[in-house]
């Protein structure tokens, strides 16, 4: 409940009408072994949906350190884990996992390919955790693309351009800006979790792309921002065209 995405969503869930239980790096430390299994000691004796956003950070996962923290803690987890006391798992995973240039539009079913250290990681974390426990409980997993809402601190693409018109009034766009991108509004992200713990808490839904269904290029993305904000601002263009290619899913 740390991270911006579980901070947000533990709000909704407790206005939803869920009872939640809030837990962060300082609660259960999964990169240590044993923490898990003295955190399941605290909590009630009844059956929990695990929604587990535990991950590293992007930044520094794309490396072979934070390929093997990210093992780390899914192997903690499925070793350490109290199954009297779950009833499901919702795992959260990222659309990178189907690489660089993915053929299109991406459904659930279009293969997955490692393409760096963070990619490889998240693919071999949704194996851990469906080949160990995918018998006992059901498990669905969530592939996420960029989520973006109200104070996320630039940690999103567009709440890093409004930061930047806000501040310098302009921005950089790397490449020509006509490549797609599907961005999740985070609220809408949070109804979709609520709806999966309400309708489906003892099912197994696989993997679910979380998609909008609606792509815009980065050129059309400012172009909705400049008239959001109502602000003039300036476009700085990189030639350096990394990610210089399009995700669109089929949902």
């Amino acid at each position: 409940a740390g991270s911006y995405i579980g901070k947000f969503l533990s709000v909704y869930l407790d206005d939803f009408g869920f009872e939640v239980i809030r837990s962060s790096t300082i609660d259960c430390d999964l990169l240590c072994e044993g923490a898990l299994k003295n955190y399941f000691k605290k909590i009630p004796k009844k059956k929990h949906t695990i929604i587990f956003l535990s991950t590293v950070n992007q930044s520094d996962a794309d490396s072979i350190k934070g390929f093997e923290k990210n093992v780390r803690i899914l192997r903690n987890f499925v070793e350490e884990i109290d199954p009297g006391k779950v009833s499901s798992i919702i795992y959260f995973s990222t659309v990178k996992v189907y690489g660089d240039m993915p053929k299109l539009p991406i459904s659930e079913i279009t293969l997955t390919k490692q393409v760096d250290w963070y990619s490889l990681g998240k693919i071999t974390c949704e194996w851990i955790l469906t080949y160990s426990l995918g018998k006992k409980f059901p498990i669905t997993i969530l592939r996420i693309p960029g989520i973006f809402g109200k104070g996320d601190r630039e940690r999103s693409i567009i709440g890093s351009f409004v930061e930047n018109i806000n501040l310098k009034g302009k921005v950089l766009v790397f490449g020509s800006g006509r490549t797609k991108r599907d961005y999740v509004y985070l609220p809408d992200l949070s109804k979709i979790v609520a709806q999966l713990v309400e309708n489906y808490p003892n099912k197994s839904l696989g993997i679910l792309n979380i998609a909008s269904g609606n792509e815009y290029s980065i050129i059309e993305l400012l172009e909705k921002i400049r008239n959001a904000l109502g602000k003039k601002f300036t476009i700085e263009y990189s030639e350096d065209s990394k990610n210089n290619f399009d995700l669109i899913f089929d949902n």
